[in-house]
């Protein structure tokens, strides 16, 4: 029998951009004003160093167009109530334009980093969801909360503690989910409104497996609500052989640190170099960094990585993933060599390769 097939997409991809994580707010509204002048669609921040959601206070004041968010929000790291009402601020203070994106982080780091208890990963973050929507329902409502659940609780609501409506005009704030496993995909594709894929990944990996997954999770679900995914892809912006060989060393590491990882290994199924992991794994126990990095064929690197010009370059992820993301950013270190007229140039030859398309 067919399962449900992926639902056919456009291949056009928008821009999107990612704030770095130790950036002031100066410079998180100026990187506003340049993603609205790129015509990017979104602007995320990360979890790493700060919470992600002050930076987009910035944002939100010196932006007017730009969707806004976190890409993303360690749920486990907060209550349900907290990332609500960072949530509904700001989106009210920026019109409407807040989209909520979460992830689990693993347990080490929300028990002896975050210092929270570790509620299991899937089915609680599915919880979790539920009970900051019902949060938000009883604010619009202008009533108390009602969720009991197995891990989170809220059934007390007071006029005193009820933030200000939102803006007219404002829809729901958008949930979306970070998926690296099946099961949070499944969760994502039933209950989020959009998904964030890890950077570590490839077109082929996302047509074959991931989307298949996605379409039969909705179809399963009875779900056929307009659903959006965004990745943060290995590729990078290069002028001369010196550049492209510090970004192909640069992404070298990336691969070989991520690929040390069973979580990771379909990945490197997709591309044909599943036999690596479990040495690169073995290698990561002692820390030999330089050594994982060796063990990177540069065929493995061609497959995963894309290094070129600013033309070439969102010519060639239009092709890759055209079809299979509705939003694209480079990952960290990227945009090492890029000045503001290479984004513009990126940013136009996206826009080039898919009316070519």
């Amino acid at each position: 029998m067919v399962g449900p097939q992926p639902t056919v997409r456009q291949l056009a991809m928008d821009l999107e951009i990612r704030l770095t994580h130790r950036v002031d707010p100066e410079a998180a509204g100026e990187c506003a004003r340049m993603a609205e002048a790129l015509g990017a669609r979104s602007l995320w921040s990360a979890e790493a160093s700060c919470d992600p959601f002050l930076p987009l206070v910035a944002v939100a004041g010196a932006s007017r167009r730009l969707e806004l968010g976190t890409a993303i929000a360690v749920a486990f790291g907060r209550s349900p109530y907290v990332t609500a009402q960072s949530a509904w601020y700001l989106h009210r203070i920026s019109g409407g334009r807040m989209v909520l994106g979460l992830g689990t982080q693993v347990k080490a780091h929300i028990e002896r980093r975050f210092g929270m208890s570790w509620p299991g990963a899937g089915h609680a973050l599915a919880e979790y969801i539920d009970c900051v929507r019902e949060i938000w329902r009883s604010w619009r409502d202008g009533d108390s909360p009602k969720f009991e659940g197995q891990h989170w609780r809220a059934t007390l609501g007071s006029p005193e503690f009820t933030p200000a409506p939102l803006p007219e005009g404002a829809g729901p704030i958008p949930v979306w989910i970070a998926s690296v496993g099946p099961t949070l995909l499944r969760i994502a594709a039933r209950t989020a409104d959009g998904v964030h894929f890890h950077a570590f990944t490839t077109a082929q990996y996302l047509r074959d497996t991931l989307h298949p997954a996605i379409a039969q999770s909705r179809a399963e679900a009875g779900v056929s609500t307009p659903f959006r995914s965004a990745c943060c892809v290995l590729a990078g912006v290069v002028h001369d052989d010196e550049q492209h060989q510090a970004l192909r060393a640069h992404f070298r590491g990336i691969i070989a640190f991520y690929g040390s990882t069973p979580t990771y290994q379909p990945v490197l199924d997709s591309v044909g170099f599943g036999d690596l992991m479990p040495r690169l794994r073995e290698l990561s126990r002692t820390k030999a960094w330089s050594a994982m990095s060796a063990l990177i064929p540069d065929d493995l690197l061609d497959k995963m990585v894309l290094l070129d010009s600013p033309a070439e370059l969102g010519r060639k992820l239009q092709a890759h993933y055209g079809g299979v993301l509705d939003q694209i950013s480079l990952f960290r270190g990227g945009d090492r060599f890029m000045d503001p007229s290479d984004w513009h140039a990126l940013a136009d030859s996206l826009k080039t390769g898919a009316s070519a398309s």
